[in-house]
């Protein structure tokens, strides 16, 4: 009967640490799973901020290059009227010459480029583009 007694209470001693040890382990558990949370939502607020500079750069970035694409098409005009100016001051007294040749210019750019006959009739709404 004693061996018995004491068999028994070395087992409940030996379940009484497993059972601390895996308490100990279930708390350790709980305080890592505590940290990973905080640093996902560390990680997670991050991200957020950098998709938000990432887009706000974005946007400054299309703007400027709208500009950029208005300016390059603004110094095409401008150089055209440069050049209708050399044309007439070279002409002279020929303006009616440098007026011809700017209508036929026009009249260039409304036909078709590949057979030169046909107009352009046709304009895409949404694009408007012509053909």
């Amino acid at each position: 009967m004693q061996n018995t007694l004491s068999a028994v209470e070395k087992e409940l001693l030996l379940r009484q640490q497993a059972m601390e040890m895996h308490k100990r382990k279930a708390v350790e558990s709980a305080q890592s799973a505590a940290d990973l949370k905080l640093h996902h939502e560390k990680y997670h607020a991050q991200m957020k901020e950098a998709q938000q500079v990432v887009a706000e750069k974005t946007s400054v970035l299309e703007a400027e290059a709208y500009k950029t694409k208005r300016l390059h098409e603004e110094l095409a005009v401008l150089r055209r009227k440069a050049e209708r100016m050399k044309k007439m001051e070279q002409a002279g007294s020929s303006m009616d010459e440098v007026l011809l040749e700017e209508i036929r210019e026009y009249k260039e750019t409304l036909t078709c480029p590949s057979c030169k006959v046909k107009r352009k009739d046709a304009v895409l709404s949404k694009c408007f583009h012509v053909f």
